[in-house]
């Protein structure tokens, strides 16, 4: 939802500007508890997997990548 009003050429620019924050601070946080989830899986293949195969795991690191 965020990026939609974020990314909407007509929303009011203030509004625009608070929606990319508040989606840049969410990934964030998301971001945050998919690395700590990560650091308790002990096995590297499975880490991997659970990193980048499960793929609403990979977007969140996509997003962080892309700033």
């Amino acid at each position: 939802m965020y990026r939609a009003v974020s990314e909407t050429g007509g929303a009011d620019v203030s509004a625009a500007a608070e929606a990319r924050r508040k989606r840049r601070s969410l990934v964030e946080r998301a971001h945050e508890s998919l690395l700590a989830a990560a650091a308790r899986i002990s096995d590297a293949g499975m880490r991997d997997s659970f990193l980048h195969r499960v793929e609403s795991n990979a977007a969140i690191l996509r997003e962080m990548e892309e700033g």
